[in-house]
């Protein structure tokens, strides 16, 4: 193919590199459009709103995790710890709580059984009759544990 790649380097100020290759303007007419085939879910048209809370300490997780549902339609809030996820629940009462497993000050076991209380406090109000021993919220939980590594989540 040819070319020359160089590199200068200099301490506490970084690295530049060069790369030149021989190359040939292209042909317009050669180049094809990209399809995207990847396929995309999204809420129905006419859908009611559905609210989900993103509980996550890693930044990185909980930001994948809001632009994805967020682009599907969802009304996502996000929480950095267990305590902010219990304080959003009370005050936002999510129908689906998306909680990693393991987080500073409150893990994410932890704040699902305190939102229990909230949840069977507002029940007994509005329906007395169905408050039982095996009380279970309403509401989805999906608990995770992510690794560093992106592409390993646990449940």
């Amino acid at each position: 193919m040819g070319g020359d790649l160089a590199v200068t380097s200099e301490i506490g100020k970084g690295s530049r590199f060069r790369l030149e290759i021989p190359v040939r303007e292209g042909i317009a007419s050669m180049v094809t459009e990209k399809t995207d085939s990847r396929r995309r879910f999204r809420l129905e048209a006419g859908h009611p709103p559905c609210r989900v809370l993103v509980a996550d300490d890693m930044e990185d997780s909980r930001v994948f995790l809001v632009q994805t549902l967020e682009n599907a339609g969802f009304e996502v809030q996000e929480a950095n710890d267990g305590r902010e996820a219990v304080a959003a629940f009370s005050r936002w009462r999510p129908q689906l709580v998306l909680m990693d497993k393991r987080m500073p000050n409150m893990n994410g076991d932890e704040a699902i059984e305190r939102t229990h209380p909230i949840e069977l406090i507002s029940r007994c109000f509005r329906h007395p009759q169905n408050i039982g021993p095996a009380f279970r919220p309403p509401f989805p939980v999906l608990r995770y544990r992510a690794d560093k590594r992106a592409d390993r989540l646990f449940r």
